[in-house]
């Protein structure tokens, strides 16, 4: 059995000193393995959005399809190389914020989101047909984080440990 998952994170449109972006950065690891409990990261994805998101909410749905079609294609892969022999664990995506969360595994109505992208909302179908598991992971421990936004040092290192790597350049 291999599992796949992926934590991602997305960061709205900001001013800053060096002027505006609209646009929302997203990112995110994917990680595969033979055991849950012991994934290796694949890879990992950083990049603006195409659209200009209205919420937070938004710009993480919009991220979560970002990672949900790179989960799918993962996994297409796996089978792939091994001519469906070797089985895989519904992927699992790992997000930190709980709006977008429910609205991307169908708990939530999208009633007042009509402006969403189809490509937003896409996401929905895949846990509707139980192609993938949307699963919340606090921020302090997402991975993805690092992709979206600048951290304390810290912060990156213990994220980096999450991902099983290790500064060597230490003094």
């Amino acid at each position: 059995m291999i599992y796949t998952s992926t934590d991602v994170d997305s960061s709205l449109g900001s001013t800053s000193v060096l002027g505006t972006d609209a646009h929302a950065r997203h990112g995110y690891f994917l990680f595969a393995g033979i055991r849950p409990d012991n994934v290796a990261v694949i890879s990992g994805k950083s990049q603006l959005q195409t659209t200009v998101a209205l919420s937070t909410c938004e710009s993480e749905l919009t991220a979560a399809s970002a990672a949900g079609r790179a989960l799918v294609g993962l996994r297409n892969l796996i089978h792939d190389l091994f001519l469906d022999k070797c089985a895989t664990a519904t992927p699992i995506l790992y997000g930190d914020n709980q709006a977008a969360n429910k609205l991307a595994s169908g708990e939530a109505s999208l009633r007042h989101l009509r402006h969403l992208q189809l490509p937003a909302v896409w996401i929905r179908e895949l846990t509707a047909n139980n192609e993938l598991v949307v699963r919340y992971k606090n921020t302090r421990c997402n991975t993805a984080d690092m992709l979206t936004k600048i951290l304390p040092e810290e912060t990156v290192t213990t994220l980096r440990s999450f991902l099983g790597l290790k500064n060597t350049s230490a003094p």
